[in-house]
């Protein structure tokens, strides 16, 4: 192997290439390497640093190697193919000149250019904020073929094409076109001034961005898997974008030739307004904005809807009669009524098609029972689309102004205040109820998006509003963040605030192209845990049924929740009850002896048997904490030793002695094998008549439990 590098790495030199020894762990093998990027090693240099194995080749980059760039693609090459496609769309003949190898992990592309070469760059990073694409130029290096790991595949590292600026500016604006983590700096009006709300503020929130793009000849190229728009300059007629705009508020134009807009810099909608409209002219834009109604002062707010208001103070019986005695449910036994919710999951997985199916079924289980629906993103002409194919009812209705504009930025005061109105003339103008608002999504109902930590706020005014003033159950759909956490609910996008501001979180994940399953994550109504789901699409004559049922095959927190529910209860009435007994009476409940073992590690509960032949015992210390001294000093006389038979006392007191190690080889197992055993003697000889009141679930529950004994087992 050394041979070979050795003669490859000459090779390289001989090609004008600045030559660098690596060790395994891809760090140069030379104490300094700073001169061998002013300078070419010498052919001696070269043939001493490789003639021994376990060393691995690099060229260095910038004006040594003759100008040479290296675009780096990291974590598995996850953006190789969008650039690749971007960049034989928009010049074939250019990537086919392009050198290419394959890495450990990624890609590399290597070409020389007509301009001096910049220091290594970021050019893509993800929302998770590592790099996917970078530069490797003026003063990097990069590991190359043939050291282990690194495969040519297209082209000669010696014959390196040279490419002219303008090629070199389209690949690298291909790679920005893959960034998916915006700059932190955005141009334009942000925050209130002296109590006034700004024209380029109210601009950002209600503006039609889209329309001051199009009049100014850029043309909308749809949406990216990430759920962001693609937008083409003007000028340029093929399939490839130039800039990208998120949630319709943040528009980032990555190409170099995006002019009047600088690359790589993101606009709010009032800067681009500026931009395009005035030449730049931030103040005559604000002036133009103001005179066609842009920008309300605070005192008008105050003086149109906080005025007059008194204080209320409600103790528990009054907000008793006011709310009710317990929260109760909208939906089967999920979604609390007057709370507020969230249906998070992954783009593209039904979040909006299931929600629509328990909105429809809510207005069918009650004839009074409206469902307003709020879109703050996407299309409403999808919703349209999709309502149609499921059959939804009339009364899930969207809400839209008489200007014809749906979307509502719900961080905005006014748009807030359309919401109240909104629900109260449904209501007054239908004779029915509101029960549930949808908002759909948190992406989209405020102007920085889901990541904005005052995000948080928005929505506990919007929970105040909907739930509290409406008694309106407020539904939230939510998007997914990249990447896969173990936790579920740390998937949810926008982080613990979005969370901590419901009472309830629905992950709804996809199990097949037309089954859905909807979990339970949290819920912070006292004693109450919801059922798993699962949902199905139907295919029929005219459209679409989606069915909702219980799902029967995951074993899931609620089993157990229920299992230890039953555990406390029953503790009420002893201290102490035979295994046999309790498994006899969880089967009456639906309850299987496995779960109600699972359950018992969480509570206070130690399982107790004497010996061969005695029962096996569950004794549970949670009502025994209050006892008198005296009732304590009972209880210990009577767990004092009998000199007259130790070894039965022994027996008595098992737990409380240490165990030798013939006793201890008895495994938890086993023990638990021998109470379910010495459980299942109990059943009734007369099953069917001792089951006879139950459902078919417990029946089916005891059939199965009883397949488990032997012949002897069933006879007993």
């Amino acid at each position: 192997m050394a041979t070979v590098l050795s003669d490859v790495a000459l090779s390289y030199l001989q090609a004008g290439l600045s030559i660098l020894p690596c060790r395994p762990d891809k760090k140069p093998a030379l104490k300094t390497w700073s001169e061998y990027q002013k300078h070419l090693p010498t052919h001696e240099e070269v043939r001493s640093w490789f003639s021994t194995n376990g060393k691995s080749l690099a060229v260095i980059g910038g004006a040594v190697s003759g100008d040479l760039e290296i675009i780096d693609f990291d974590l598995e090459a996850v953006a190789f193919a969008q650039w690749s496609e971007f960049v034989k769309a928009e010049n074939p003949g250019l990537y086919s000149k392009i050198v290419a190898e394959e890495s450990p992990h990624g890609v590399h592309v290597f070409y020389r250019c007509q301009q001096a070469i910049p220091g290594n760059t970021k050019l893509a990073i993800k929302t998770d904020r590592k790099v996917i694409i970078e530069t490797r130029g003026t003063g990097g290096y990069c590991l190359v073929s043939p050291s282990k790991g690194y495969q040519l595949k297209q082209g000669s590292i010696e014959k390196l094409p040279c490419l002219s600026a303008d090629e070199r500016a389209l690949l690298i604006d291909a790679a920005r076109a893959c960034n998916e983590l915006l700059p932190t700096t955005i141009k334009g009006y942000a925050e209130m001034n002296d109590g006034t709300l700004l024209p380029g503020v109210d601009f950002d929130t209600r503006g039609d961005v889209r329309a001051i793009l199009q009049k100014h000849g850029w043309k909308s190229k749809g949406n990216s898997q990430d759920g962001r728009e693609r937008w083409q300059r003007p000028g340029k007629n093929d399939n490839n974008h130039s800039a990208t705009l998120t949630d319709g508020k943040i528009f980032y134009p990555f190409s170099s030739n995006a002019a009047p807009f600088e690359s790589q810099k993101s606009y709010r909608p009032f800067a681009v307004y500026a931009i395009l409209e005035h030449g730049g002219g931030f103040s005559a834009a604000a002036k133009a904005l103001a005179a066609e109604g842009y920008g309300t002062s605070q005192t008008e707010r105050a003086n149109t809807s906080a005025g007059g208001r008194k204080p209320r103070f409600l103790n528990g019986r009054a907000m008793e009669k006011e709310f009710g005695k317990k929260v109760e449910m909208l939906w089967r036994d999920g979604i609390p009524k007057g709370n507020p919710c969230i249906f998070a999951g992954p783009p593209g997985i039904g979040k909006t098609s299931n929600v629509a199916q328990i909105s429809k079924e809510i207005t069918l289980a009650n004839f009074k029972a409206w469902v307003l629906w709020v879109a703050t993103e996407g299309f409403v002409s999808d919703h349209s689309d999709k309502w149609a194919k499921l059959h939804i009812p009339d009364r899930v209705v969207m809400l839209s102004d008489d200007k014809g504009v749906y979307k509502l930025q719900l961080d905005n005061w006014k748009d807030r205040e359309f919401l109240d109105q909104s629900i109260s003339a449904l209501e007054s103008e239908t004779g029915g109820k509101c029960v549930a608002v949808v908002i759909d999504s948190i992406r989209g109902m405020q102007s920085m998006g889901e990541n904005d930590p005052k995000l948080a706020g928005v929505m506990s005014a919007v929970n105040s509003l909907v739930c509290d003033k409406h008694r309106c159950a407020c539904i939230y759909i939510a998007h997914h963040k990249k990447g896969r956490e173990e936790n579920r609910l740390n998937r949810v996008a926008g982080g613990t605030g979005i969370i901590s501001s419901v009472r309830a979180v629905y992950t709804v994940e996809k199990i097949s192209d037309l089954v859905c399953r909807i979990v339970p994550d949290k819920s912070n109504t006292l004693g109450h845990q919801a059922s798993i789901y699962k949902s199905v699409l139907i295919e029929t004559d005219d459209g679409f049924e989606i069915s909702i049922v219980k799902d029967s095959d995951a074993f899931d927190d609620t089993q157990k929740s229920k299992s230890e529910r039953f555990l406390v209860s029953l503790f009420r009435e002893g201290t102490e009850f035979e295994a046999k007994e309790i498994y006899r009476r969880g089967a009456t409940e639906g309850l299987s002896a496995s779960v109600l073992k699972k359950a018992k590690s969480n509570l206070p509960i130690e399982v107790i048997n004497s010996g061969v032949g005695t029962p096996w015992v569950w004794r549970c210390s949670l009502y025994n904490q209050n006892s008198s001294p005296s009732e304590k000093s009972m209880k210990i006389e009577e767990k004092k030793p009998n000199n007259i038979n130790e070894r039965h006392e022994r027996h008595e007191n098992l737990e409380d002695t240490p165990k030798t190690p013939r006793e201890t080889r008895e495994t938890r197992e086993t023990r638990e094998t021998r109470e379910t055993r010495e459980g299942n003697n109990c059943l009734p000889r007369n099953d069917s008549k001792h089951f006879s009141k139950l459902d078919p679930i417990n029946l089916n529950l005891f059939e199965n439990t009883k397949g488990n004994l032997s012949k002897e087992e069933v006879l007993i």
